[in-house]
């Protein structure tokens, strides 16, 4: 079988080479495969990659097919255990290294606890804020009695204060 990437797969739709589509149920995940005018079967794939571009949930699949101009589909769920479903797309290692380096930036408050600015329209009185990274913002407090720095948030620089 064929595997088309997300681009080849419109263009052979926009150009009318795609006859039918099946979700296909492999496990806990769907696959999406097309029959092609050229009589042969393609499965979409990753984008660099021939491997099947996987759906845990099948609406994200038919959200897909709908952008591409297919909104007529077979459902083939003959092989679908949803118990088999993967929990975790993401990069564990990577996001465990991730917060081991903000963990880092943040000691930085312990020698110099009044680092950040403060006075943020929308931000209680004594609360500063520390960029530890292009995207995110540590939103903390010293609490002058106890000599501690509070932690209160770690915020995503796209998300609004508070």
């Amino acid at each position: 079988m064929l595997s088309m990437t997300l681009e080849q797969l419109r263009a052979t739709a926009s150009a009318g080479g795609i006859l039918g589509a099946t979700l296909r149920a492999r496990g806990g995940e769907f696959v999406v495969e097309v029959e092609t005018a050229s009589g042969r079967n393609a499965v979409l794939a990753k984008a660099r990659s021939s491997e099947p571009r996987q759906f845990g949930n099948p609406a994200s699949a038919i959200g897909v097919l709908r952008g591409l101009g297919i909104v007529v589909m077979k459902l083939d769920a003959t092989d679908w255990n949803p118990e088999s479903k993967r929990t975790t797309r993401g990069r564990p290692a990577r996001a465990g290294a991730f917060g081991s380096e903000l963990k880092q930036k943040t000691l930085v408050l312990a020698d110099q606890p009044g680092l950040g600015r403060t006075g943020r329209p929308g931000m209680p009185t004594g609360v500063r804020e520390l960029v530890v990274h292009p995207n995110y913002i540590i939103i903390h407090r010293v609490r002058e009695a106890e000599r501690t720095v509070e932690i209160l948030r770690v915020k995503h620089a796209s998300r609004q204060v508070p």
